[in-house]
């Protein structure tokens, strides 16, 4: 992936916010819409606090053929019970190994594939949703975002919440019609790789004082080596119970992020980042990017390392 791909910073903000409009809501449920920007294009991935509904919200739309909700969690626990007309996905289907990285984003004609099996449709709203918020439902968010799927959002607090309040389970698992959908250009806006990291390290001809670099992994493999300059927020720490801590909690863990910043999430292959990727677009910054191969790559290359 050259750096030529990747676009600039007020370009990037400008894109996030023009072509998208919608009314932020949290967890109360209140209605949220994408609009399409100029020339038809079709909304960007949302930057807010529509990205997170809640059970109400899903409850409300269950029986919307503008609304597709999707379960990520194993094919076991899709059978035992799952939230009624959900669809079932794996998250592992969209990666692949490549240059010897395992666990990046597959090739786009795979990931196609994968969205027209499950029987999603580019027309949709996708709700994702797995036990609760984990790796795996941020990382398809971040997949179907890449994608240019539009209008995603993330259940809080999965299936669990579901199931806590009390509302209608199913285990039919009946035929899925395969969809005609088409994945859209890639956002290059949302990723990066190890060439773009390094030449804006501190250290680099061409730093960069306004990024910001998360490492996602636990403090004990940030400790054993990290990527220079990194900050360490473990994945787990922006949650509570499987659910979303208050949006002023989560600020607290990122007190050098705004809006000016632009923000890298990485950790061993790109799957906790994605939860810290999510956590930033949530809170309303628009430049958030995953780095996807993350230290699986960064760490068998010769490339500098912070004890």
């Amino acid at each position: 992936m050259k750096n030529a791909k990747y676009r600039s910073r007020s370009v990037l903000i400008e894109l996030a916010f023009g072509l998208y409009v919608c009314t932020s809501i949290g967890c109360g449920g209140s209605s949220a819409e994408l609009t399409e920007g100029d020339g038809g294009m079709p909304p960007q991935l949302a930057v807010g606090a529509a990205l997170l509904v809640d059970v109400s919200w899903v409850d409300e739309r269950i029986d919307s053929t503008d609304v597709q909700i999707v379960d990520v969690r194993t094919s076991s626990e899709f059978d035992a019970a799952h939230i009624p007309g959900a669809l079932s996905l794996s998250q592992a289907d969209l990666r692949a190994t490549v240059d010897g990285v395992g666990g990046q984003v597959a090739p786009p004609a795979t990931v196609q594939e994968v969205f027209r099996s499950a029987g999603i449709r580019n027309d949709t709203t996708i709700v994702v949703y797995s036990s609760g918020i984990d790796t795996a439902a941020a990382r398809v968010v971040w997949t179907l975002g890449y994608h240019q799927h539009g209008d995603v959002r993330l259940l809080d607090g999965g299936f669990g919440a579901w199931e806590r309040a009390a509302l209608p389970l199913s285990q039919e698992t009946p035929p899925v019609a395969s969809s005609d959908y088409v994945v859209g250009n890639l956002d290059e806006s949302l990723i990066v790789d190890a060439d773009w990291i390094f030449d804006r390290l501190p250290a680099s001809p061409n730093t960069d004082p306004d990024l910001v670099l998360v490492d996602a992994r636990s403090q004990g493999e940030f400790d054993a080596g990290h990527i220079p300059s990194a900050q360490s927020v473990e994945w787990t720490r922006n949650l509570s119970e499987g659910a979303m801590r208050p949006v002023a909690e989560v600020r607290t863990l990122y007190p050098n992020v705004d809006e000016t910043n632009t923000f890298v999430a990485y950790c061993a292959s790109g799957s906790r980042a994605s939860v810290a990727w999510f956590v930033m677009r949530w809170l309303g910054y628009a430049d958030a990017r995953l780095y996807d191969g993350s230290w699986n790559e960064w760490g068998s290359r010769d490339l500098p390392v912070e004890p």
